[in-house]
């Protein structure tokens, strides 16, 4: 009989290359498996049954899709909120329940600009965990237990649940009007935040220490990034993080100008733009 694994991997478009993420809570260890296909993961079920067995948690991100398109999580999420995701054309390719009345929907969107930020705007709107909001954040694989210890009844653990979702070619629509009113109001702030050129944000002195404690920070950030990842959403997390820990905004500017992967390519023609208005949008967005 196939693992329900498989018909949860089997929803994505044809080609997509998964990370998968075995964790035990009580000890902390992690193992990884990335870039790896349907075929190569058929192979591995055994071995990931045996880690779960043992304790382990196993998790799914999608770390490419074929045509561009990413996986949004809204974590933490009832019946009720699924149901209403129907309604307002926000249809999830599928959801899980992962413990008793507790739920993840996916929801698959192309690539766009400022992808990163709608995904956090619809984690807040239909109530979702907002430490689960970024792009690329693991969820649970069906047919496997939650370990978490707080759900273990008479020494037994809940099997993650796999539910077909409404969508039927799964992909949600950039004109879908939840998602036109997002955009909007993501516009709307980075209009309000454009500073005329010549103004500058001031920054106070800082000791030689905190500089370093901020570039070994933000450097830790980028340090796993593939190019295959949605680096402008990490660079928008990088200065949210580092602002909120105090850093010096000169200091985090030169940083993610330093470990911002192929950022003179990628943004070319307007790098000192593109990184002020990153930060702006982060202070704005704290």
């Amino acid at each position: 009989m196939e693992h329900i694994s498989l018909k949860q991997l089997k929803i994505y478009p044809e080609n997509t290359i998964f990370n998968i993420k075995a964790k035990n809570f009580t000890t902390g260890d992690l193992k990884m498996s990335k870039n790896i296909n349907i075929e190569t993961f058929i192979k591995n079920i055994r071995y990931y049954s045996y880690l779960n067995t043992q304790g382990y948690n196993i998790f799914l991100n999608s770390f490419s899709q074929q045509g561009g398109g990413v996986a949004i999580l809204l974590d933490d999420i009832t019946l009720t909120t699924i149901g209403k995701l129907k309604n307002d054309g926000i249809e999830p390719a599928y959801w899980l329940e992962t413990s008793p009345n507790n739920f993840q929907a996916i929801l698959f969107m192309q690539n766009i600009d400022n992808i990163s930020l709608i995904s956090k705007e619809l984690v807040k709107k239909y109530s979702g965990d907002p430490a689960s909001s970024d792009i690329g954040h693991f969820y649970r694989l069906a047919g496997f237990t939650n370990r978490k210890t707080k759900y273990c009844v008479d020494g037994l653990y809940p099997f993650v649940k796999l539910f077909n979702g409404f969508n039927s070619n799964n992909i949600i629509s950039n004109n879908n009007i939840i998602i036109t009113e997002i955009l909007k109001k993501i516009n709307t702030a980075e209009s309000a935040a454009k500073l005329p050129i010549q103004e500058k944000i001031y920054t106070t002195p800082h000791p030689q220490g905190e500089k370093e404690n901020c570039y070994k920070y933000i450097f830790k950030i980028y340090k796993n990034t593939s190019i295959n990842d949605d680096i402008s959403g990490i660079d928008f997390k990088a200065a949210i993080y580092s602002l909120k820990k105090n850093f010096n905004i000169d200091d985090i500017k030169f940083a993610i100008k330093e470990f911002s992967p192929n950022i003179l390519t990628r943004k070319k023609n307007h790098l000192e733009d593109y990184i002020d208005r990153t930060v702006r949008n982060a202070k704005n967005y704290i």
